[in-house]
């Protein structure tokens, strides 16, 4: 198993909802933590954040409908807590509805096949993607310490949902034992290069970890896809 840990929309504007359920405090703690132990592990980070623009306008259809702007480029919101900022090499990957496209593609590329999902909202975006990567058949695990919902109703219908497809929901203790012994096969696997950093377009990269870039918003994308770059 060679987990991705992917932080989904822990997003400013998603975080102030105040019926998030755990609140955002407990839920970024617990992302954090879980984003610290990932790192400590050379284990890979993606983040998703929704990211909107004006021009062209890639809001979805409810959001323009209530006249909502929400993860606008370049706003407060659309970043994250200090504590949860990609740092250089893990990739960003932008979206503008639910799904995200091409996630097993995007996983297989960094050399995974595991994904462990921790973020908002459970019964929505962080669903969803755990949805898009179970149909593509990798391994999901959802982050129990990491996630928060403001539709409590719903958040535990995805839990049953999730339950009866084999999702796991895991706490910060059981996926820091997870990453470690991803770490372990990687030392095993690959004795002489661990402890070797490479470089690549004068950035410093541990060769344990899978080798990334840092992905710049495509301000173009159409609603409801993500993008890559």
């Amino acid at each position: 198993m060679k987990p991705l840990l992917v932080l989904v929309d822990l997003q400013q504007d998603y975080l102030k909802s105040p019926q998030l359920d755990p609140a955002a405090g407990s839920v970024v703690d617990g992302a954090a933590a879980l984003l610290a132990q990932a790192r400590a592990q050379a284990v890979p980070v993606a983040h998703v954040w929704t990211t909107v623009t004006r021009d062209p306008d890639n809001r979805m259809a409810h959001w323009k409908r209530e006249g909502l702007w929400q993860c606008e480029a370049g706003t407060e919101g659309h970043a994250p807590p200090a504590s949860l900022v990609p740092r250089q090499g893990e990739p960003i990957v932008h979206k503008s509805g639910f799904s995200t496209p091409d996630i097993a593609a995007f996983v297989a590329g960094l050399g995974r096949d595991t994904v462990v999902v921790a973020g908002v909202k459970t019964h929505a975006c962080v669903r969803q993607l755990a949805l898009d990567a179970w149909q593509a058949g990798l391994t999901v695990i959802i982050a129990a310490d990491a996630v928060g919902s403001d539709d409590p109703l719903h958040a535990a219908a995805t839990r049953r949902y999730f339950k009866a497809r084999g999702i796991e929901f895991l706490s910060n203790g059981e996926l820091k034992e997870l990453f470690a012994r991803d770490a372990n096969t990687v030392a095993n696997v690959l004795p002489s290069r661990v402890s070797e950093p490479i470089h690549r377009n004068s950035e410093t990269i541990d060769s344990a970890v899978i080798a990334t870039t840092s992905t710049r918003m495509n301000p173009k994308a159409k609603a409801g896809r993500a993008s890559y770059q």
